[in-house]
């Protein structure tokens, strides 16, 4: 199910557009098609069920032992679960308890985690001030780690929830922090997602130049993104077949040692049966 991290990555689908028209009414079409499924709710299946409850068992079990890493454990895949079929409410309360279990621990990457969940969270609830607080919280956290990757995740994370409550300017003033840690960094795929969204948030704000600027620079770096994944692909596929090859290879060279060795073992028979009496006498005494 589509969440609202990385939601840039949709727009690849768009670069062989002609027309800034065109592009902007699929970006629309694009998120508000998401926000409609993110709002559906599935039942569980039977699997599921049985999963909660093996799950429940645990976290009482290890949580009665004060064992609250692992049952912060169980309580999040209940959460993530519950979440992936868009039981939000359910899901909330697992991870706000998971929380309280991993602050009484100080384990920062695990409350850094969840803050990041349930900052989802609310905002498929579009709850998007919710959502804020905890990417904020996340967002912190990463800054303290000094993780690119991450920083650069949760700056994105919070654009897009600026962009539904319409802090046009707070989005692209986080977009331009990415996008330099990203050049930075010189990495083609986090420098795509953050022209992705300068282009998607240009276009809320009603400025078409800067909006249709923007999908340049991005199109550009998905076609290059899509050219390097193709060619790692490709490499893969080479390596295999070599590593297929040797293995291959490999297995001859045994097959023609083992030959060898059992013709040079036919061979001293051979010999040994052409042995006097005397001289088998002697070979089976220093035996």
């Amino acid at each position: 199910m589509p969440r609202i991290n990385h939601i840039y990555d949709y727009l690849a689908q768009f670069t062989t557009m002609k027309t800034l028209y065109i592009f902007v009414g699929i970006l629309l079409f694009s998120f508000t098609s998401q926000n409609i499924f993110a709002q559906k709710t599935y039942p569980l299946t039977r699997n599921d069920s049985a999963k909660i409850q093996q799950y429940n068992t645990a976290f009482t079990e290890q949580n009665s032992r004060g064992n609250l890493k692992e049952a912060s454990k169980f309580l999040n895949l209940s959460a993530m679960l519950y979440w992936e079929k868009n039981h939000y409410n359910t899901a909330e309360k697992l991870f706000l308890q998971s929380l309280g279990l991993n602050e009484k621990l100080a384990n920062q990457n695990a409350i850094t985690m969840i803050n990041n969940n349930l900052a989802m969270i609310y905002a498929d609830k579009k709850e998007y001030k919710k959502a804020l607080d905890y990417f904020e919280q996340t967002l912190v956290s990463r800054r303290v780690s000094k993780g690119k990757i991450g920083i650069i995740s949760a700056l994105i994370n919070q654009s897009v929830v600026y962009n539904k409550l319409k802090s046009y300017k707070k989005s692209i003033k986080n977009l331009e922090e990415a996008l330099d840690l990203a050049r930075e960094m010189n990495d083609p795929k986090q420098m795509k997602s953050c022209y992705g969204m300068l282009s998607e948030t240009y276009e809320k704000a009603g400025d078409t130049k800067k909006s249709l600027y923007y999908y340049n620079y991005f199109k550009t770096f998905n076609d290059l993104v899509t050219r390097k994944t193709i060619k790692k692909s490709n490499d893969a596929l080479i390596n295999e077949r070599l590593q297929r090859e040797l293995a291959e290879l490999e297995k001859r060279n045994k097959a023609l040692e083992l030959a060898k060795t059992e013709k040079k073992l036919v061979k001293k028979e051979t010999e040994v049966k052409s042995y006097s009496k005397k001289q088998k006498e002697l070979l089976e005494s220093l035996s």
